[in-house]
């Protein structure tokens, strides 16, 4: 009878030793791949890798891939759409800046001199999809900038902003960040069209998702600050640049009649590959 007990209590604390193992083992397992997360957390990932690595981000089917962090900071992984289509590599003269576009996009490059002006060196040209229904604009040296956006009661939302991350540098103040992004912005009213716009920023209001009431900064939104551009002979600054699609002097986004219209535009294979092409944007 003594001998049964005993072996009954062996049995017992083998039992519990793996039981306590087990749990530990996948303790361990919980601490390092979700908790610690290979050493990476949502909020302090800084690049597409980190991203995939960090707890709770999500890999997003667009083109070129994307992962969202658990704090809503998106990322562009590297594209692959070279094995599909060729993809033409160019670099503006003037302010130096160089992104890659499909070959089945037409790149026409404007006369931007100014007769007045001796030593102006700013950039202008246009990126058009083979069907023509987008095109892409960017001007360099842009010069002269003021005035106020209105009216009230525009619908300004973020519909999605992504980090490129080969545009950093730039003056981090109230207004701007150091980094720029790829914004898809729609803007518009009830009594109005709505307008898909998708451009270059680093402002601080159109790197977030959202709706934006204020809307001071509106028109400002689509400019940075140059680097490269001589504005004259006698004159050391850059001016400023624009690259994208949007609804100003600059050029003319596509409109449409809904809210739901213009937010869906941004899935549409036009849109995807205009967006992959601002976010090759870097300087030379």
């Amino acid at each position: 009878m003594h001998s049964s007990r005993s072996g009954n209590a062996v049995i017992i604390i083998i039992v519990i030793v793996a039981a306590i193992a087990i749990i530990g083992v996948l303790g361990y397992v919980l601490w390092k791949n979700f908790i610690i997360g290979n050493g990476v957390s949502g909020n302090t990932a800084t690049s597409f890798e980190e991203c995939k690595k960090a707890t709770g981000s999500v890999l997003l089917e667009t083109y070129p891939e994307q992962c969202k962090t658990i704090d809503g900071k998106t990322f562009i992984g590297p594209s692959d759409q070279a094995a599909v289509t060729p993809l033409v590599d160019y670099c503006t003269k003037g302010e130096k800046l160089c992104f890659a576009y499909p070959n089945t996009w037409k790149l026409a490059v404007e006369d931007n001199s100014v007769a007045d002006n001796p030593g102006f060196n700013g950039d202008l040209l246009t990126l058009t999809n083979g069907d023509g229904e987008l095109t892409l604009h960017l001007q360099s040296g842009i010069d002269g900038i003021g005035g106020t956006c209105g009216p009230d009661g525009t619908l300004t939302r973020v519909v999605e902003s992504a980090i490129i991350p080969a545009m950093t540098g730039f003056t981090a103040d109230e207004y701007g960040i150091e980094s720029a992004y790829v914004a898809k912005v729609v803007t518009g009213d009830q009594a109005s069209k709505y307008t898909a716009n998708l451009y270059v920023t680093n402002s601080k209001q159109f790197t977030t998702k959202g709706d934006i009431t204020d809307i001071s900064g509106l028109c400002f939104s689509t400019l940075l600050k140059g680097r490269n551009v001589t504005l004259s002979n006698d004159y050391t600054g850059s001016g400023a640049f624009v690259f994208g699609l949007f609804s100003n002097s600059v050029g003319s986004a596509p409109v449409y009649d809904t809210l739901d219209q213009a937010t869906s535009a941004y899935d549409k294979a036009s849109y995807v590959e205009a967006a992959a092409i601002l976010a090759s944007l870097h300087y030379q």
